[in-house]
């Protein structure tokens, strides 16, 4: 019986390696199942510093641990670990609530036309924003102009502006009467273009390093509205995430200063909204994220990552005086982002 196959030594051997392996996976499972929830608990504590602002930027990946640690632990019967995650689970959860879909559809678009008057001046104004990152690598330079081109918004903010995606948008960039731009070989150039009238436009910049920052007030109908535009530094490592934290504690000077009717901050922001920084950064201004109500919008994924895997940390963030129609992102072209576009009504 020894020709039987499973009956030799070797056989026995290979049964070892794999209990051995089954045995090793399911005591990492365990400690995982122990270590995620101690993590979680870890950035409950309000600190602004690296790495807990980092490690918050992942809220939605840490939910999906929890999540799929939660159905293991119930797999293998270990219930305490399994209602430590879910509990974690849920707690992680609550931040979500300003982003349930909650906003009604949108209404009908009543737009302002180029001197700043609506066709009907019992209404009030309305416009529409578009932030872009479009990459620093030029890629599908003719399908962004032609996707750019017919979206039309009134008002347009690119990021990682370079002098050849100048070259290549000009005759997007030529609709613009109002405009302001500085193109640059890194990945924080910057330009803004407006179709309504601005009273005023400047580039200021904010941070120990190249990023430009538009801050501008634009006349829409009666209302004028305060402009901010940036593209702060990526908080990835420690010291740039001093420079991050820093320019955020700047930009509400910005946006003060605009001193419009209603304000808006958009742009890459690097940053998702569960930071603690980003989180200060909307209690010191008073500003909103226009996503509330309308879900999150993952706007950006790394190399290879589909979109629904990505991170939403580019924003248009508004104060109460205008009213969100509509949000939505762009298709998917040449960029690692999407850009966000949002329907605006001055209230």
């Amino acid at each position: 019986m020894s020709g039987i196959a499973g009956s030799g030594p070797d056989s026995g051997l290979l049964l070892k390696i794999r209990h051995w392996l089954k045995r090793y996976l399911i005591r990492r499972l365990a400690w995982l199942a122990a270590a995620v929830p101690g993590a979680c608990l870890l950035m409950l504590i309000p600190l602004k510093i690296w790495p807990w602002d980092l490690a918050r930027h992942f809220h939605l990946y840490w939910m999906a641990a929890l999540a799929g640690l939660a159905l293991i632990c119930c797999g293998f019967r270990w219930w305490r670990k399994a209602v430590l995650n879910a509990l974690l689970l849920v707690i992680f959860a609550i931040p979500l609530r300003p982003y349930y879909i909650t906003a009604p559809d949108a209404a009908p678009a009543v737009p302002a036309a180029a001197d700043g008057k609506t066709p009907d001046q019992t209404a009030s104004p309305e416009f529409r924003f578009i932030s872009f990152n479009l990459l620093l690598v030029e890629r599908r330079t003719a399908e962004t102009l032609q996707a750019l081109e017919a979206a039309d918004p009134d008002m347009l903010l690119l990021m990682e502006f370079t002098a050849d995606w100048r070259d290549a948008l000009k005759p997007l960039l030529a609709k613009y009467p109002w405009k302001l731009g500085l193109p640059q070989s890194d990945s924080f150039g910057i330009w803004f273009g407006s179709k309504l009238p601005l009273e005023e436009s400047r580039l200021v910049v904010v941070g120990d390093g190249p990023f430009p920052t538009v801050v501008a007030r634009a006349r829409v109908g009666q209302h004028t509205v305060g402009i901010v535009g940036a593209h702060p530094m990526n908080p990835v490592f420690p010291s740039w995430s001093s420079i991050w934290r820093d320019q955020f504690e700047a930009y509400p000077a910005y946006v003060a200063e605009t001193g419009g009717d209603a304000r808006l901050f958009a742009g890459d922001l690097n940053s998702t909204p569960f930071a603690g920084t980003f989180r200060s950064f909307l209690k010191t201004t008073g500003l909103h994220d226009s996503a509330c109500g309308r879900g999150l919008m993952n706007t950006w994924s790394g190399p290879g990552l589909p979109f629904w895997l990505g991170l939403p940390i580019d924003h248009i963030l508004v104060s109460d005086r205008l009213k969100v129609l509509d949000l939505k992102t762009g298709p998917k072209l040449g960029s690692d982002h999407r850009w966000l576009e949002a329907r605006l009504r001055v209230e």
